[in-house]
């Protein structure tokens, strides 16, 4: 009976030493969703804030799609967030037609293991 708990517990460790330890990114974007009011031609700045809610540094890689990503232009497309940090990500908007649009600004965060997680806020612009 000795024996047989030995070979137990010894096979729960084996077992637990080929456990990876998990980690998840935990991040977040603010705002979610935004409506913008502008006139056809007009450069309106806006920005997001983005945060880092880990111990430990992320990338964030910045991209632009939907309906008026070639008229928006990013100040940064890529950064670097330390552990806890948040940081206002600005953009430009300069519709040149008039009408409603949805876009998106795609955020990407990615650890050292490359683990990675993405998030995106819908920009509405209204022209």
């Amino acid at each position: 009976m000795r024996h047989i708990n030995i070979c137990i517990v010894l096979s729960i460790l084996i077992a637990l030493l080929f456990i990876n330890n998990v980690s998840a990114i935990t991040a977040a974007v603010q705002p979610a969703r935004m409506v913008v009011n502008a006139q056809v031609g007009e450069k309106i700045e806006k920005s997001i804030k983005i945060l880092n809610k880990n111990d430990y540094s992320v990338t964030v890689n910045i991209t632009l799609s939907g309906d008026l990503a070639k008229d928006i232009s990013l100040n940064e497309n890529f950064i670097e967030l330390g552990a806890n940090e948040e940081k206002k990500i600005y953009f430009t908007i300069s519709p040149k037609t008039a009408g409603e649009t949805e876009n998106n600004v795609n955020f990407f965060y990615k650890n050292e293991e490359n683990q990675g997680i993405g998030f995106s806020s819908k920009v509405i612009v209204v022209a």
